[in-house]
């Protein structure tokens, strides 16, 4: 019989790990090792338990998910890791792919999914943890040579194109409506 997986859970919220803990002992393949609150406690028991895979939330006390899977690849290479997290926007999910996760499930999440994603991640090679992308440059905007301190700080202006006279369509332009009275 082939030896079950070895899992980590990872997740400051207690009644997640104990979801993520229920369904993972009804599959045959795996056995959760181990739950840890936040990310320091998760080095501390994946140096002692040498998981095979870790299930781990983005959003923690301490460190943050994103920075711990940084550690976990630098520190443990043969560690899988997926995250499971409720924030999933375009910048986590991508952040978290380029930092080597093998996966990324979204609470509310089911059971089915999980397991779906822990076995795939379980099958896969580890993925490489890709250096941080500098931060984007901070863009200053300086004011024209132009401007006023008024319109330097955002102030409106009026504008002189809109204090001129307007002419509608078909009527004379004022000069030639002077030439005509002459």
């Amino acid at each position: 019989m082939k030896a079950k997986a070895k899992i980590l859970i990872v997740d400051d919220n207690r009644i997640i790990r104990e979801v993520l803990r229920g369904l993972i002992r009804h599959d045959e393949q795996l056995a959760v090792v181990g739950t840890a609150a936040n990310g320091e406690s998760a080095l501390e028991m994946i140096g002692a338990l040498h998981p095979d895979l870790v299930c781990l939330d983005v959003l923690m006390p301490g460190p943050d998910g994103i920075a711990i899977l940084r550690t976990i690849h630098a520190q443990y290479p043969g560690t899988r890791v997926i995250v499971v997290s409720g924030e999933s926007t375009p910048h986590i999910v991508s952040s978290a792919l380029r930092a080597g996760a093998s996966g990324f499930v979204v609470k509310p999440f089911n059971a089915e999914k999980v397991l779906r994603t822990i076995h795939a991640a379980l099958r896969a090679p580890i993925p490489e943890c890709q250096p941080e992308p500098d931060p984007e440059p901070e863009v200053v905007v300086e004011p024209a040579p132009d401007a006023t301190p008024e319109t330097a700080a955002g102030e409106a202006q009026p504008d002189a194109a809109a204090a001129a006279p307007v002419q509608e369509e078909g009527a004379a332009a004022p000069e030639a409506a002077a030439e005509k009275a002459a």
